[in-house]
């Protein structure tokens, strides 16, 4: 699969540029945070993994919410906003659903598909709980901005009025999911609809602030590069085994400020990165990174892939992890090209309609 073939899908522009290198950087590091579960015993317990974790999936949440800010510009009817939360169930539900047939296809569990299915919508962490839980947000956020823009304030600062109308009808819409939290909470990842949403939002805002206030200068980059810094190493330093750490609302404010670092580190050195050439051109593997997320896992189903490496001699297991890995991404990839390739895979699987063209 050449550059020029992946090009039909990608937009140019060095921000989405920028987005799609933090996408696959986000989805390579999940891909990592797994394989290093399955294969190297106690890896959870290093600053390597604490790292991943404070990063990986904050990071999605965060170009979840900087994007989704472009429907907040639109006035929507009542008909147009039922239709757009359609589209988001249906692009979200479809790789949520197929995913769940997929593995119980692969176990050789036919007799529990319908079972699996039901206990992925109930339990969603054995499942893709990262499309359950960023569909619920984009809904929740989709509501309140409805909501918001129905209060009739017209003035010079009325998009940032807005904004916040619209951020406090969204903490409202939380209630009940917290509710729903405390009264069933091992069912539907009401807890992280939740604390996802926080990073959700936290993108929405510099999107407004980027638009609003020009924050991205050179000023203002590099003192958010060093304050990021200075904030991942205080956090890592103080709480070297955060997974593990109580789950309290101290311990939980400690990873979300860990978590917002990592995102302004790591996206102020995607915009030096993506200067490269050489980085351009990976970057554009993360407009796939969904897919990515799905086909990893996929390939994960497989009993083969539950053993942990021997590490006796420790470069060898170093060297055969790292080619375990690489193979992992190479393969994923190609399963996706092939898939999309093909319109009525790509959405039977995926839930997009985009395929790749082959070129003459």
């Amino acid at each position: 699969m050449n550059s020029k073939k992946i090009r039909k899908e990608y937009v140019g522009t060095e921000r989405n540029q920028v987005f799609d290198l933090l996408k696959l950087y986000a989805m390579c590091s999940v891909v990592l945070d797994h394989s290093l579960k399955r294969w190297i015993y106690g890896i959870q317990s290093t600053q390597l993994y604490n790292f991943i974790f404070l990063s990986q999936m904050p990071i999605f949440m965060f170009i979840a919410g900087y994007f989704f800010y472009n429907n907040f510009k639109k006035e929507y009817s009542k008909e147009e906003i039922m239709k757009k939360a359609k589209k988001i169930i249906v692009s979200f539900l479809i790789p949520f659903t197929s995913f769940s047939i997929v593995t119980s296809i692969i176990s050789n569990d036919f007799s529990k598909i319908i079972v699996n299915l039901v206990e992925s919508f109930l339990i969603p962490d054995n499942s893709l709980w990262f499309l359950w839980t960023l569909m619920w947000i984009e809904i929740l956020m989709l509501c309140a901005q409805f909501l918001g823009k129905q209060v009739d304030i017209k003035n010079d600062r009325w998009d940032t009025k807005k904004l916040v109308i619209s951020g406090c009808i969204f903490l409202l819409l939380l209630i009940p999911v917290a509710v729903l939290y405390f009264k069933f909470p091992q069912y539907f990842e009401t807890k992280l609809i939740i604390y996802y949403s926080l990073f959700f939002v936290f993108g929405f805002i510099c999107r407004h602030l980027t638009l609003m206030y020009n924050i991205d200068n050179k000023v203002i980059r590099s003192i958010g590069f060093v304050c990021s810094f200075i904030g991942i190493v205080i956090v890592m330093k103080e709480h070297p085994n955060i997974l593990n750490d109580a789950e309290n609302i101290t311990n939980m404010g400690i990873r979300v400020v860990g978590s917002v670092c990592c995102i302004v580190f790591i996206w102020n050195v995607a915009k030096l990165l993506i200067r490269f050439k050489c980085v351009a051109k990976c970057s554009m593997l993360g407009a796939y990174s969904l897919e990515l997320y799905y086909m990893h896992l996929v390939l994960f189903a497989f009993p083969e892939t539950h053993n942990y490496l021997n590490f006796s001699n420790f470069m060898l297991g170093i060297v055969t992890y790292i080619i375990l890995y690489v193979t992992t991404i190479i393969t994923s990839f190609l399963l996706i090209f092939i898939i999309k390739k093909n319109r009525i895979l790509n959405f039977v699987i995926f839930g997009k309609k985009e395929v790749i063209k082959n070129e003459n």
